[in-house]
């Protein structure tokens, strides 16, 4: 049989579709959102904590919302989620601005590092020196 699959969430195995979940899972899934979205709708002020809270939606499943763009963070302006490194709060993206920016110096540190070892071991052009003695 083609198109068998185990559901991400459950594990149960099912008929895979377009969905990477059984229709269980889907349906929750689908459950949840509602109950998040009717609550920001009602609360269009509330941060990530207080839906979590009052909802009972684990942070991590609201964060998947936002991050697939069911979720808009433009309607919701006390709406944030946290940096995946350093767990401050943001808008959009994966890392904040000063996450984003210690990578990129790193990364750039790390590269110039790596040029100059290779600097170092690459043979030089070979001069030689002559006594020019008339």
């Amino acid at each position: 049989m083609k198109n068998l699959a185990n559901c991400e969430h459950c594990g149960k195995l099912f008929i895979k579709h377009s969905q990477p979940v059984c229709i269980r899972c889907h349906k929750a899934t689908e459950d949840l959102f509602s109950k998040v979205l009717r609550y920001l709708d009602q609360n269009n002020d509330a941060t990530l904590q207080r839906v979590t809270n009052e909802t009972g939606v684990a942070e991590k499943r609201i964060i998947s919302f936002i991050k697939a763009g069911r979720i808009r963070l433009a309607k919701f302006p006390a709406l944030a989620y946290p940096c995946e490194s350093c767990r401050s709060p943001i808008r959009q993206a994966r890392l904040c601005r000063t996450c984003r920016t210690t990578i990129l110096d790193d990364l750039e540190k790390s590269e110039r590092e790596k040029q100059f070892e290779q600097r170092k071991t690459e043979p030089g052009p070979s001069v030689y020196y002559t006594n020019n003695r008339t």
